[in-house]
């Protein structure tokens, strides 16, 4: 064998272990919490900005981006082995589907069915921790969380700005199918949107 041969060959299978291991930050344990505090929640609205600045540009100079539906949502935190929040969401139960979050632009005849239906809204990661896996396992709890919280169906809006359309299909793998293209902008959004969103739907919990 050449001299210095067995050096690479061994670098060679160590580079290929290391690509092969998950991101660090996956394989810290994130702890669920289902019943954050006013504190936790008023450093939510300020992450929403945070993580979204640069992926999308705001329809106003903001600091913190909430409305009146997060006062009557469930919210749903990731905290990191440090309790800081890694990443959230919120969703909403509709019997009535007169008065909607993001102004009911996602009802459609597939709502007929019956409820109650469930929204989830307003996801994201902690601007350190994105494009490391995190938003796959927020995808697969906005889905799951709803559902066991009574249900029947689940849908989110996707696709309104570039970083929303790259992650549709993302979303699908995490269970989400597309079932329509809203006919107008939610008037709720703190982002300007540069496209009608898309109307994702669930009918069943992911595994």
């Amino acid at each position: 064998m050449p001299p210095g041969c067995s050096s690479r060959m061994k670098l060679s299978r160590l580079h290929n272990i290391r690509d092969r291991m998950p991101a660090p930050d996956l394989l810290t344990p994130f702890a669920l919490i289902r019943d954050p505090t006013p504190n936790q929640l008023e450093e939510v609205f300020e992450l929403r900005v945070r993580a979204w600045r640069g992926q999308a540009r705001f329809k106003a100079d903001i600091q913190a981006a909430s409305d009146r539906w997060d006062a009557v949502s469930s919210h749903r935190l990731l905290l990191d082995d440090e309790g800081r929040i890694a990443g959230a969401f919120r969703f909403s139960l509709h019997w009535d589907l007169g008065d909607l979050p993001d102004g009911g632009v996602w009802a459609t005849d597939f709502h007929d069915a019956p409820g109650p239906h469930g929204y989830s809204s307003r996801m994201f990661v902690h601007p350190e921790l994105q494009g490391r896996g995190l938003s796959e396992r927020l995808e697969a709890l906005s889905i799951s969380e709803p559902f066991d919280a009574g249900a029947a169906s689940v849908t989110c809006l996707a696709g309104s700005v570039p970083a929303s359309v790259r992650r549709m299909g993302q979303m699908e793998r995490r269970g989400w199918s597309r079932i329509g293209v809203a006919t107008r902008h939610s008037p709720d959004t703190f982002w300007v949107a540069e496209y009608l969103p898309t109307i994702m739907s669930a009918t069943r919990a992911v595994a």
